[in-house]
């Protein structure tokens, strides 16, 4: 649901700020991991590269990248910042 959504993003956000990225990954990985359809979930897959990248795990943020870059619902925005995140990978 979008409370339970709005929620995972909060929680993730606060672990971010707090350099807990494996916590913080695990709230953004929920929201796009769900069975349900979220209108976050690419939200959640931005914060969640940003969480991999931060740990170095670079292979997983390219992964989690090249993935995210097949959803028909992201924004060119969106799509923007994940082609800008994945440079450094390459």
């Amino acid at each position: 649901s979008d409370i339970v959504d709005d929620s995972l993003i909060l929680l993730g956000r606060i672990e971010f700020r707090k350099k807990n990225y494996s916590e913080a990954y695990t709230y953004f990985e929920k929201v796009f991991t769900s069975t349900l359809l979220s209108p976050r979930e690419n939200e959640a897959r931005i914060f969640a590269v940003q969480c991999l990248l931060a740990q170095n795990k670079n292979s997983e943020a390219d992964r989690l990248i090249r993935n995210s870059l097949g959803q028909p619902s992201l924004s060119p925005k969106e799509k923007a910042y994940l082609l800008e995140a994945q440079v450094p990978i390459l």
